[in-house]
């Protein structure tokens, strides 16, 4: 950076002046979001299919997570900061996210997120926290489906789930069951996991477009050790058994961890963000936003590993100018 412009920079900071008073910060600003609006615009018109489901008649479903994610750095200094995001299944593009505001929670804040949205061939995935049922009304009304995970603070409906499972199916009932194991050998462990899923008290639970009903068990085995895990999960989805079967329902359960793994982790981690101790007014919702759709770019642009992404733009002012669209790109002349 010219060190005219750093010292403008460094002048707005001791002063504590917005950041949209520095005219070169709120450029570089503008640059990256309208390459990262006019990244995510686009997947509506791609033809990968990853983070998606095939339907058994043939549609493709694009999974979505909804999740909420503590700024902790500003937090610890300032007033609390917690977003809520919608980050697509896969890419980890995300392609919405709203600030909690203040004595509310994800609950008030996750709708806003989805209301205005076609959700047609999507699939919404949410933890238990979301697990509500006029998010599922709204998801339906939508004409989206959803996947949602069911724990003890669904107290009631936690237990029919777990008590339908302990009791073998009846065939008088004819019900509709279908049952995917898969193994997977990866960071020392040996993973099984086997995902359950069929049509038992569809009829009797009082939940929006409910359809299925599921139980996910998953038992991990330190390879070294020996020691092994269980975990069992339950799951309520709008998706029926005529549309998905067990396999791509376990595909779209897994799918919601890709919030977790490809966005959350790599702010909090490569980024920096919970280290960033930023608090004043709207910076730290501004410079999460920023990261999202830096590593949004950066995967755009090709890059697996967004650690090395950032060595990459630190080693090059030019090339960093290149990614965000503030130089252009000598490749296309």
């Amino acid at each position: 950076m010219p060190t005219s412009c750093r010292r403008s920079c460094q002048s707005c900071s001791a002063s504590r002046v917005p950041p949209r008073s520095c005219a070169l910060c709120a450029r570089l600003t503008a640059y990256c979001l309208i390459g990262w609006w006019t990244y995510t615009a686009g997947l509506s018109i791609t033809t990968n299919h990853d983070g998606c489901i095939v339907t058994c008649q043939g549609e493709v479903l694009q999974g979505q997570a909804l999740d909420g994610k503590t700024v902790r750095g500003a937090s610890a200094h300032g007033d609390k900061t917690h977003l809520v995001s919608l980050v697509q299944h896969g890419s980890a593009v995300t392609l919405a996210q709203t600030e909690v505001a203040a004595k509310q929670n994800e609950i008030t804040a996750a709708p806003t997120l989805l209301q205005n949205r076609a959700l047609g061939g999507t699939v919404t995935t949410g933890d238990a926290l979301l697990t509500q049922r006029a998010l599922a009304q709204l998801i339906c009304a939508h004409g989206g489906h959803y996947l949602m995970i069911v724990k003890r603070n669904q107290r009631q409906l936690w237990e029919d789930l777990d008590l339908l499972f302990r009791i073998p199916a009846i065939p008088a009932d004819q019900e509709v069951w279908d049952r995917a194991t898969t193994v997977t050998k990866g960071h020392g462990r040996l993973e099984t996991r086997t995902l359950e899923c069929g049509t038992g008290l569809v009829d009797v639970l009082d939940w929006p477009g409910l359809a299925q009903v599921a139980r996910r068990t998953c038992e991990r085995v330190a390879i070294k050790t020996g020691k092994r895990t269980q975990e069992v999960s339950y799951g309520i989805t709008s998706l029926a058994p005529a549309d998905v079967r067990a396999p791509q329902l376990e595909m779209v359960w897994r799918g919601h961890w890709t919030i977790e793994n490809r966005k959350h982790y790599v702010r909090d981690v490569t980024l920096g963000e919970d280290r960033n101790q930023m608090h004043t007014g709207n910076a730290p919702r501004v410079l999460a936003t920023l990261r999202s759709g830096l590593i949004d770019l950066w995967r755009w642009k090709g890059w697996t590993n967004i650690a090395d992404a950032v060595r990459d733009c630190a080693a090059s002012v030019q090339r960093t100018l290149t990614l965000i669209g503030a130089l252009p790109d000598s490749t296309l002349t």
